[in-house]
């Protein structure tokens, strides 16, 4: 139970410093991320109410006979329309999104890399363990982009 604290510790830490990371690096993409997602995730719960908007209008009328279809058709257009973007979502999340943010936080971190590989001294760079340890980052990192 203790090493499950420990590394759910670990993970926390690492989520945090990961938002404070991409915070400095894009604070415009990391809020169009979380606002798009915001708004994707709640397009299902207004379709819902659409929904049953619809089907309270059809049930009343066959029950009653009263009313016209012109009084539902607005409620059904929004519903086509917002059944359509939750239709689109997963490609804006999967597609667009993802390489935006792709493309401002892939070069967000290949500047900070930069920056701090230059605050160390060559000596240190070229000593055998670190050299080793750095390519071996740089390979995982890498071969995590081809998988």
């Amino acid at each position: 139970m203790e090493k499950f604290k420990v590394l759910l510790k670990d993970k926390i830490k690492t989520i945090i410093w990961a938002f404070k990371m991409a915070w400095k690096i894009d604070k415009n993409m990391l809020l169009l991320w979380f606002s798009l997602s915001t708004v994707l995730s709640a397009l299902s719960a207004i379709a819902l109410t659409y929904n049953k908007k619809i089907i309270a209008f059809i049930s009343l009328f066959l029950s009653t006979g009263t009313g016209s279809i012109s009084d539902v058709i607005p409620s059904i257009i929004t519903f086509g329309i917002i059944l359509t973007v939750i239709g689109l979502s997963p490609r804006i999340n999967g597609d667009l999104l993802y390489m935006m943010m792709y493309d401002s936080y892939y070069l967000g971190m290949e500047e900070i890399l930069m920056d701090f590989m230059q605050k160390i001294d060559v000596k240190t760079l070229l000593n055998k363990e670190i050299k080793d340890e750095y390519n071996a980052i740089i390979s995982r990192g890498v071969l995590s982009q081809i998988l």
